[in-house]
């Protein structure tokens, strides 16, 4: 499904499931054997309608929107995660390093069989196993014999392992692409049918998304945690360095050099230079009176003076 295709038009929007042609004759087959069961014995048409439905799951698909952009890892199959756990991966996977987390991921045989592309690059190496025929219903994902599929994928200098393994009831594993093959986010690589196990080997640095428990479509949930292609993660804005209060004794030393300063300044200001003691003062009484600068006493001596001049004028 095309993320930018207008579904709502459609009748049932909901119905996405799909099965492949040769699952539709397979199980059109399969019904009209247990009609001709059921001529014999009734209850063997039931017998038919059972192997109608495991035709019907093991060839059952759904259409899927992959994430619009290109930076993301994807679950490759529909299922649950059993476990998530760091390992060495297998040699097949040529992966360099032991520092890689497996994400182990169950599909009931009801899942739908498709395996998808889990991010966009290039499938750097293939290798398929066809395991033994006589194993069949494997409960334990490592049990000898399972038919199995290594298939690496890289992009730039990150590379992503992933092991898809199915065992028993005919063929259920069939790789359809090749080594060498540039793929995009959720195209379909192969198929594997009623179920089984999917490993996939992330690098160790890499933000796992998803926990034990939890339900993945194919090709739709993400498993590692990431902003989209292009987006760089925002830089971490500097921290405003707080304003650094004075103390009192920063406040102290610079009363000081402000009190010093001002007794330089009022010493200089004061102080006459030789050509103003050469001249005599000129200032008058009443200059005096009105800068306010004379003392009260010194007035009242010169009044005192002026008076008994006055007095002698008189008498003489």
């Amino acid at each position: 499904m095309e993320t930018g295709q207008d579904i709502e038009k459609r009748r049932f929007p909901w119905a996405t499931m799909r099965i492949d042609l040769g699952g539709l004759v397979a199980a059109v087959a399969a019904l009209f054997v247990a009609v001709l069961l059921s001529l014999i014995w009734g209850p063997l048409f039931l017998v038919g309608l059972a192997a109608m439905a495991v035709v019907i799951l093991a060839t059952r698909t759904a259409e899927r929107a992959p994430p619009p952009h290109a930076d993301v890892v994807v679950s490759p199959v529909d299922g649950v995660v059993t476990s998530i756990s760091p390992g060495v991966p297998p040699a097949e996977l040529r992966l360099a390093g032991s520092n890689h987390v497996r994400v182990r991921i169950a599909s009931s045989p009801a899942s739908a069989y498709s395996i998808h592309a889990p991010l966009a690059g290039e499938i750097a190496s293939l290798i398929e196993e066809a395991g033994d025929p006589n194993t069949r219903l494997a409960g334990n994902a490592d049990e000898a014999g399972l038919a199995q599929a290594f298939v690496t994928f890289s992009r730039g200098i990150v590379p992503l392992g992933v092991r898809v393994a199915a065992g028993g009831l005919g063929p259920r594993l069939d790789i359809t692409a090749e080594a060498g093959d540039s793929v995009r986010v959720g195209r379909l690589i192969g198929v594997r049918r009623l179920g089984g196990w999917c490993d996939v080997w992330l690098p160790g640095n890499a933000g796992v998304a998803v926990w034990p428990g939890m339900t993945l479509k194919g090709a739709e949930t993400q498993l590692t945690r990431s902003s989209g292609e292009g987006a760089a993660a925002p830089a971490p804005e500097a921290e405003a360095e707080p304003f650094p209060m004075p103390t009192l004794d920063d406040l102290g030393s610079e009363a000081v050099l402000d009190d010093s300063a001002d007794a330089e300044e009022a010493a200089d200001a004061t102080t006459e230079t030789p050509e103003e003691k050469s001249q005599p003062a000129e200032t008058s009484g009443d200059e005096e009176s009105k800068s306010g600068s004379g003392d009260a006493s010194e007035q009242f001596e010169r009044l005192r003076k002026k008076v008994e001049a006055q007095r002698k004028d008189s008498a003489d």
